[in-house]
């Protein structure tokens, strides 16, 4: 019951909660009631009543915040077996979070805070179910290619009477070309001649990119000392070193025999002359030789006289072979003299086998091959003696013995065979053809 001063008068209210009504009285009639109706709103409350009359009624201060309520959780146990469940099953127990253990609000529920438990029991075991047929065997058959359920070939596999077949599939399309790998770096190789800064004896640079690399040729090897005396003696037809003659050699390391070929015999129209053709000839300016015989003369000219190359890299030095018995000395060595009586040099060699610069002069018969004895350092042309060697097919050349355009650097040899057999320049090579020489000057 409160009262407020509503057109003067003070009236009673009186607050029905359940009806949303509020009993109206006046305290000057006592006795009299009235039934105001009460409604909510923003801030308060309005009570409006039968005669008119209407108050509205602030609201008032705010309670205290109430107790945080008590939460519910729920366990589930699984057991094996209870008196209530035989064959187990699981227990669902409930109660309120209230920290019975002291650990009010933890999130789970203590066993001094269970309020309920229901179990909730596992059916009987069912009887065993009979035993099933059996499955039988499974076979597994490869399928060749161009079978008829499967031409590009496969398996079938059989199983409890039923056969199924798992055939190949066909081959895929070719797939496209992959994209172009880049462009690799060139290779340039550039001569370099004696003098260049990088390579003073001469050499090869070898480019890639911007990488650059020099192969320099080795210097040129100190000339060799003079070599013992030498001397000669021909050895005349019949001797049995030499059975058509030849020459033999004395030095101060030893004997040497040069033998002669055996002469050639002409082939249907007479023997063939032979003759050198010196420097200046009109038909041959840089010499050469004329072959004369039943057709008429054909003359073989030599080319002029090219430059000379640049000394290659000198090879490594093979290992050194075990050292023999010494053998006796030999008697004392002659000092070869010039006819004016001054001491001459003595220097022999030979080209390399399968790898002598032979030349076809006369295609199909006739080759040559000019010799280098650069290396000799003769200040004038020396004598020089020669022969042919080689792995076979030499016996009836003609020509290696004589030797033309002699110089202090070079000489030139000419080879044919007696009887016109055909011989080029790669045959030559090819059965490791070769000129040994030796040579007296000064």
């Amino acid at each position: 019951m409160f009262s407020r001063n509503v057109c003067g008068s003070t009236i009673a209210f009186a607050l029905v909660a359940s009806a949303g009504l509020v009993g109206c009285s006046s305290e000057s009639s006592v006795g009299a009631s009235t039934v105001c109706t009460l409604v909510e709103s923003d801030g308060g409350v309005v009570v409006s009543c039968p005669d008119g009359v209407t108050a509205s009624l602030p609201a008032g201060p705010a309670g205290p915040v109430g107790r945080k309520g008590l939460g519910a959780v729920i366990n589930t146990v699984a057991f094996e077996s209870s008196e209530t469940c035989p064959t187990g099953g699981v227990r669902i127990e409930t109660g309120l979070d209230n920290g019975g253990n002291g650990n009010a609000d933890n999130g789970r529920l203590d066993p001094d805070e269970v309020r309920a438990s229901q179990e909730v029991c596992n059916g009987a075991v069912g009887s065993s179910g009979g035993g099933g047929t059996s499955g039988g065997q499974t076979v597994v058959a490869e399928l060749a290619v161009g079978d008829s359920a499967c031409p590009l070939g496969g398996v079938s596999v059989t199983a409890a009477g039923v056969t199924r077949n798992v055939c190949n599939g066909a081959t895929g399309a070719v797939g496209a070309p992959g994209p172009r790998g880049a462009d690799g770096q060139g290779v340039e190789l550039e001569d370099l001649l004696v003098g260049d800064a990088n390579c003073p004896g001469g050499g090869v640079k070898v480019s890639v990119g911007a990488v650059a690399e020099y192969l320099c040729d080795g210097e040129r090897g100190a000339a060799g000392a003079p070599g013992a005396g030498v001397e000669t003696q021909e050895l005349l037809p019949g001797d049995a070193r030499c059975p058509w003659g030849g020459t033999l050699i004395i030095g101060g390391t030893g004997e040497a025999v040069v033998c002669n070929g055996r002469d050639g015999t002409g082939s249907g129209g007479g023997a063939l002359q032979v003759s050198p053709l010196p420097r200046g000839d009109p038909n041959c300016p840089s010499g050469g030789i004329e072959v004369l015989g039943a057709n008429g003369p054909l003359r073989v000219c030599n080319g002029s006289d090219g430059a000379v190359g640049s000394v290659g890299p000198a090879g490594p030095t093979g290992p050194a072979g075990p050292q023999g018995i010494q053998g006796p000395q030999g008697p004392a060595g002659l000092s070869a003299r010039s006819d004016t009586g001054a001491a001459v040099r003595l220097c022999s060699g030979s080209t390399v086998p399968r790898a002598t610069a032979w030349v076809d002069v006369i295609p199909g018969t006739t080759i040559m091959a000019r010799v280098d004895i650069s290396g000799c350092a003769f200040v004038s042309a020396p004598t020089v003696i020669t022969s042919l060697g080689g792995n076979g097919q030499h016996f009836g050349v003609v020509g290696p013995a004589n030797v033309y355009d002699v110089t202090p650097v070079s000489f030139t040899v000419y080879a044919f065979y007696y009887n016109n057999n055909p011989l080029s320049a790669a045959d030559a090579n090819a059965n490791g053809w070769h000129v040994n020489w030796m040579a007296t000057g000064n």
